[in-house]
């Protein structure tokens, strides 16, 4: 049989993307295309699934300044193989810049809720996913040599972990025994992560000045955590407060913390059902969150920033798209039906947000998007489908079916401004020169 290629002639794949037009609340484009015959989806084959998950729930990276939470935190234990037949189980606290977590967890590490939580998650995709893709009678072997696995290398291991907890609700069930079952997991290829771009926190923070309600929050904040008055309070209790300070390792603070930062703690300390200040109330908590997910727009807002952002990953993502499309078409084995990677809440808000479908709701943990390949009978006609949190995805400025498939077409059109080919590209699109003065010797 003659070998088939899908993509041999770009009708549709442009050899260059444009970046940096638009804002990407100001997005005006329509994608249209001629419209598509009732499609049935029972008549479709599911061919891949990629999904995008952020990790589960984790202890705060920062703490809220002059809070002193007594509560413990709990995490999965990291373990360290001595031999074939012993394992060594350790716990590590870590203690820097002030910040304090009392029980056995680093900040920002993977905590015993958050790993559950993964459990489920892996237990929904497995309802979902695993017969449709793998058939009712597949072997854990089938199973395993047609997956790949991805997590971002952080060193409290979140991400890794959560990957982890999630391939063991998927795969399998209450009878396994777990020191079997991790010896039969896939291997988990680890991403070194980008830093994020901050010259976007400014324009960030020029908008919270103009909220008058957070600028009200900002005022009891400070008294919350002992800002305001501080000179009138240093004259009179300067001793006592020095010494509580040395004794919880906590340093003075001068400038008001990111909005972003509160709101990590406290998403953090009230999933874990911790105590928060009493003068802080569930609207005030509702309000920030609310509003640190309208600001990520101003982080990620114009697709030249989205495609520095999460321009290679989506390309990956497609090129492991179209991969798949080929060995359909010439009927080849698969190997990479199922794709897992796990990452944060900053992969999935501008995700969403290159498909111009972030509805400003900052992602709870363990939230996920599902990209859904389908191919029809003939091996001519391939469809995306997207599903968020379990709900599937409307894409603005497109014309989906009743079932939310689009083709594949399409879904390459709406990211194709974003595409990044390779990391010298990457690296080229976002260098910056640098002007170097006589006095600054060239290493």
């Amino acid at each position: 049989m003659p070998t088939r290629q899908l993509f041999k002639k770009p009708k549709f794949l442009l050899l260059s993307a444009a970046a940096g037009l638009t804002s990407i609340g100001l997005y005006n484009h329509h994608y249209s295309y001629q419209a598509q015959e009732n499609i049935k989806q029972d008549e479709l084959d599911l061919l891949k699934v990629q999904i995008i998950t952020r990790h589960g729930a984790r202890t705060p990276i920062g703490t809220l300044p002059n809070i002193k939470d007594e509560m413990r935190w709990n995490c999965p234990s990291f373990q360290s193989t001595i031999n074939p037949s012993q394992k060594l189980s350790f716990n590590t606290i870590y203690e820097e810049e002030g910040v304090e977590l009392y029980g056995n967890c680093m900040k920002g590490q993977l905590t015993v809720e958050g790993a559950q939580q993964m459990i489920d998650s892996g237990k929904e995709l497995k309802e979902r996913y695993l017969n449709k893709l793998f058939g009712n009678e597949a072997k854990l072997s089938d199973i395993l040599s047609s997956m790949y696995v991805r997590s971002t290398d952080i060193r409290s291991r979140r991400t890794e972990f959560s990957a982890i907890y999630l391939l063991l609700g998927f795969l399998f069930d209450k009878e396994s025994n777990p020191e079997q079952l991790l010896n039969k997991l896939p291997t988990i290829h680890m991403y070194e992560e980008t830093h994020e771009i901050k010259k976007q926190f400014k324009l960030v923070h020029d908008e919270d000045q103009k909220d008058e309600t957070l600028m009200k929050l900002r005022n009891k904040l400070e008294s919350v955590f002992g800002m305001r008055e501080k000179e009138k309070e240093e004259k009179e209790k300067v001793e006592l407060h020095d010494k509580l300070l040395e004794a919880r390792k906590i340093k003075h603070i001068d400038e008001f913390p990111q909005w972003e930062s509160i709101s990590n703690s406290l998403q953090c300390m009230t999933y874990h059902g911790h105590k928060i200040p009493s003068e802080i109330t569930k609207e005030d908590i509702e309000y920030i969150e609310t509003r640190t997910g309208n600001s990520v727009t101003k982080i990620f807002g114009n697709d030249e920033i989205l495609k520095l952002s999460i321009g290679r990953f989506l390309t990956q993502l497609r090129n492991s798209i179209e991969q798949s499309i080929t060995k359909n078409m010439n009927e080849e084995k698969d190997y990479r039906k199922l794709e897992i990677y796990a990452g944060h809440d900053t992969t999935l808000v501008p995700l969403l947000m290159s498909l111009n479908a972030y509805n400003k709701n900052w992602p709870p943990f363990a939230s996920n998007i599902a990209i859904e390949l389908y191919g029809n009978k003939n091996r001519d006609k391939y469809y995306i489908k997207l599903v968020y949190n379990n709900n599937i995805l409307k894409l603005n400025h497109t014309e989906q079916d009743e079932n939310g498939l689009i083709p594949y077409e399409e879904f390459a059109k709406i990211t194709e401004k974003f595409r990044v080919n390779n990391y010298q590209e990457w690296k080229q699109f976002c260098y910056v020169p640098i002007t170097r003065t006589k006095d600054v010797p060239d290493f």
